[in-house]
């Protein structure tokens, strides 16, 4: 059964994306708490160029609660190849839980105390050698 999954892009230190982005001035938030793709809890930690970040956090919640509204998620099961009631409930809840996900805590959040990034590259200067 095809199960959607929406991310935001982001640009991870050390990438090709995030050193052009940042010489571009785009990168607006530093704190790897919000570093997280799977949810949209924080603003993306980059500015997009044709819109702001509060319109881009705010247009994937809404594709996402589209997605999973429980006539979307019936269509899905109904085109499913499976039968399984354990595959309509196990759809019922994810589904449920995505409806309802501004009550999620971000992944990223056991991360709080990384106050701001460093490349990789960095972090593996400072560390003495064996």
């Amino acid at each position: 059964m095809d199960l959607p999954e929406l991310y935001v892009l982001t640009p991870y230190p050390d990438t090709v994306l995030y050193q052009r982005l940042l010489a571009e001035g785009r990168i607006a938030d530093r704190d790897w708490s919000h570093y997280d793709n799977t949810h949209f809890f924080h603003l993306p930690v980059y500015e997009p160029r044709r819109m702001s970040r509060e319109r881009l956090r705010e247009g994937c919640r809404t594709a996402e609660r589209e997605v999973y509204t429980r006539r979307n998620t019936l269509k899905r099961l109904l085109k499913a190849r499976s039968t399984s009631p354990l595959v309509w409930m196990a759809n019922h809840i994810y589904a449920s839980r995505i409806a309802t996900r501004h009550d999620l805590i971000p992944v990223g959040e056991e991360y709080g105390g990384l106050e701001t990034l460093a490349p990789t590259s960095a972090l593996l200067e400072e560390q003495p050698v064996p």
